[in-house]
């Protein structure tokens, strides 16, 4: 049986993450969170799906900011928003065969975070 965890993403700069928890899905997973070897968490979120690209907007979170969002006591946005670090990024990756790309920013603007203020706890999250 598959599970979250058989679900690897490898991203430049951040090395082979698992996926843990599913936040959001439509069609594919739009927002979730990633661990890796080292037990860091990042907490994805899709901001651009076409023809061209994916591109996902991520932060770093602690286990504490994890558990806050999976049991309703910070919304998506505000997980974002209040960010426990101020670096970020974008990861694009293209229709073309191996082309990722990763940028690091240090502001992030709010046109970027796509979450709506709203929760998805537990009962709404695909988890291990």
């Amino acid at each position: 049986m598959n599970t979250l965890n058989d679900v690897k993403l490898n991203v430049p700069e951040l090395g082979e993450l698992s996926m843990i928890d599913v936040l959001i899905f439509y069609d594919a997973p739009r927002v979730f969170i990633t661990q890796d070897k080292f037990n860091t968490f990042y907490l994805f979120q899709e901001t651009i799906d076409d023809e061209i690209k994916t591109e996902w907007l991520v932060i770093k979170i602690s286990s504490n900011r994890r558990l806050q969002i999976k049991t309703n006591q910070i919304t998506l946005q505000d997980a974002f928003r209040q960010s426990e670090e101020q670096k970020y990024y974008l990861i694009s990756e293209y229709d073309e065969p191996n082309k990722v790309t990763i940028e690091s920013h240090i502001a992030l603007s709010d046109n970027k975070i796509t979450a709506h203020n709203s929760y998805v706890g537990i009962d709404y999250i695909c988890s291990n």
